[in-house]
């Protein structure tokens, strides 16, 4: 839990009530979500535009913001699906299950898990494990892809080294390999790794030591084939990188050229003025449909940085306040935000420019505690308030979530 408040900040307190009944076992509950199912490779059975929920729960009286028995208390990760609970999964050290937002997620309607061992990486679906391989890894990409799970992993310990897995099988590695920022970037769910053009695709560097610095040689990795990437000259800092349709696009800035935000689309470049800015930062490459793509960040301007959003045309669809955006989501021409004070406590959230200004002090554990679909947006919070649980809300309406503790991600599927 320790890595949770560096994560997002401090968290709130508990919301009592008595949970662990004898008769709500692990099993029971996954029979009455699932059926019968074997190994977790079945399509689970799903209404239409179902909601998931997962979080982390604790026994009543825990202090789970200190967390001092982290990793041995009797926490458990929670899957609600429809807002009903479906699955309890004991999680820590001797179930090898991590409470880390980052290391559980919900996709397919399954909640998979990975926990690094001394010397292994346990990957499990549902609190069954699936499979198992060496080394320690932080999964940094991770997809369904039909009956098959792959994975992205980086070394844990190094930072450097790299594998690309399916069902725990290497497909591809690389020692040397390192990872760009960006698999918290909400507009993929695979993380770093994605699917374009009928295929799956990574990026990664190695890094070389010169007498003029550090050299990076980029790589674009298409089902498991590397070939090398020849990056444009004058780029001085590269955002993000990202296949969208048949084309590689890049998010860089070339400072040389008194560009602070650059987009290539191919060999086509697309310069973004931002008048007034002296930089640009955090910028993600968004996929719109087909060859389309959208940028989001945000645009320094002295001291402070403001929200911004562009087309790939050069064209700003939002500039928010001058306060911080905890993070976009868009869809279909949708734009939606949370935003965030100088604590990096949100106190705002809307959609297509409607805002709604939020009344309690709230925490945003997760980027994946935002969700836009069909144009409606989800955000889940967690209250500052002790007694309070946490919160969805779904069209300006307030739904409480029935966790002991505090939300870590949504999905739905369709």
């Amino acid at each position: 839990m320790k890595r949770i408040l560096l994560f997002a900040g401090i968290l709130a307190g508990l919301w009592g009530c008595d949970r662990w009944d004898s008769d709500r076992t692990t099993d029971r509950l996954r029979a009455d979500a699932w059926g019968d199912r074997d190994g977790g490779r079945e399509t689970a059975a799903r209404d239409s535009s179902v909601l998931w929920i997962s979080g982390v729960e604790f026994p009543t009286g825990y202090d789970w913001q200190r967390d001092t028995a982290y990793g041995t208390v009797d926490a458990r990760l929670v899957l609600l699906r429809g807002g009903k609970r479906v699955l309890e999964i004991p999680a820590g050290d001797r179930f090898q299950v991590s409470t880390d937002p980052d290391m559980h997620r919900i996709a397919g309607g399954r909640l998979f898990t990975d926990y690094s061992t001394e010397d292994e990486t346990v990957i499990a679906c549902d609190g069954k494990e699936v499979f198992r391989y060496p080394g320690r890894e932080m999964i940094a990409g991770f997809l369904l892809r039909g009956t098959d799970i792959w994975t992205l992993g980086l070394d844990r310990v190094t930072g450097r080294g790299i594998s690309l897995r399916r069902n725990g099988t290497e497909v591809f590695s690389d020692p040397q390999g390192q990872l760009p920022g960006g698999h918290d970037n909400t507009a993929y769910e695979g993380g770093l790794l994605h699917e374009a053009d009928g295929a799956l695709w990574f990026f990664y560097y190695q890094a070389t030591r010169t007498d003029a610095g550090q050299v990076r040689t980029w790589y674009r990795v298409r089902d498991g084939v590397p070939e090398p990437l020849t990056l444009p000259q004058g780029i001085t800092v590269l955002h993000d990188i990202r296949q969208v349709g048949s084309q590689t696009v890049l998010a860089a800035e070339m400072k040389a050229l008194d560009m602070p935000l650059v987009a290539w689309q191919g060999s086509r470049s697309q310069a973004f003025r931002l008048d007034g800015a002296t930089g640009s930062r955090n910028y993600q490459i968004v996929p719109t449909g087909g060859e389309d793509f959208c940028l989001k960040g945000e645009m320094l301007l002295g001291q402070s940085a403001v929200p911004a959003v562009w087309n790939k045309n050069g064209e700003q669809l939002s500039v928010s306040w001058n306060m911080k955006a905890l993070d976009f989501y868009m869809e279909d021409g949708h734009v939606a935000y949370v935003g965030a004070g100088s604590d990096g406590i949100p106190v705002c959230y809307g959609t297509d420019g409607n805002d709604t200004v939020l009344a309690e002090r709230n925490h945003f554990i997760s980027p994946r505690c935002g969700l836009l679909h069909d144009g409606v947006f989800y955000l889940a919070l967690t209250p500052c308030d002790r007694k309070k649980p946490p919160f969805l809300l779904r069209n300006g309406q307030v739904e409480t979530i029935r966790i002991n503790g505090y939300v870590t991600g949504l999905a739905i599927t369709d």
